[in-house]
């Protein structure tokens, strides 16, 4: 699922505040926005930030490509309603991308998705605009049960069995939705992206935004977490 088409579900399930009507068009003009916004494939092959730049060509960097160190966020500001998403590859939030081996990693899988869900610090407004936190959203692409103890038996005797499970999660990841009710949406001139410093192997952010003003995209990074509308 490409962040685009994560951000169009997660608005079906409220559209009776938006109303319908609202919610086909905005889906429409996600749909249509310009080639340059156009997903590639959510699962093409990523790399750190370091081999970044080197390999971009070959595996895709635009939205949707699914490389460590970026994530993907849509933003819809419509009257006093602010809704963010975001997908991002689990290394970026966890640092691994199989499935949880013990416990441990369960439990960093768990405060990442806890993380997320406090909004309020994963954004920061102009004051007079007066914006609250209404609904947050977060999940990932992994198994939280503990496996049961046969399962190992059987992955070792079953290579078959092993290959399923790093298949299933050689590109797991994270997405989350924020809403927030701007009571003076007419003073949000900016907002600051400060999930920067609660995930520090996120070294970018790639923002398409859709405002009463228009569309508008960037990419921000940690020295410049800040999104301008």
């Amino acid at each position: 699922m490409t962040a685009k088409n994560f951000a169009i579900k997660s608005m079906l399930p409220s559209a009776s505040p938006l109303g319908v009507l609202t919610v086909l068009t905005l889906a429409a003009v996600l749909l249509c926005l310009p080639s340059g916004v156009a997903a590639h494939d959510h699962h093409g092959h990523g790399h750190g930030e370091e081999h970044h730049d080197h390999h971009d060509h070959g595996h895709g960097s635009g939205p949707g490509a699914h490389v460590h160190g970026l994530a993907e966020l849509n933003l819809i500001l419509e009257d006093s309603r602010l809704i963010i998403d975001m997908l991002s590859p689990a290394m970026n939030k966890v640092g691994f991308e199989h499935q949880p081996r013990d416990r441990k990693q369960r439990e960093k899988i768990d405060q990442a998705i806890e993380l997320l869900r406090d909004g309020e610090s994963m954004f920061s407004f102009p004051v007079a605009a007066r914006c609250r936190l209404i609904k947050a959203e977060a999940d990932a692409d992994f198994d939280l049960e503990p496996p049961p103890e046969h399962r190992h038996e059987n992955q070792d005797q079953h290579g078959k069995a092993s290959g399923h499970d790093h298949d299933h999660a050689d590109h797991a990841d994270f997405s989350a939705l924020w809403e927030f009710h701007c009571e003076r949406p007419e003073h949000l001139s900016h907002i600051d992206f400060l999930l920067f410093q609660d995930f520090p192997a996120t070294h970018r952010l790639r923002i398409q935004a859709i405002t009463p003003a228009g569309q508008k995209g960037a990419e921000l990074r940690p020295a410049e977490p800040r999104f301008d509308l």
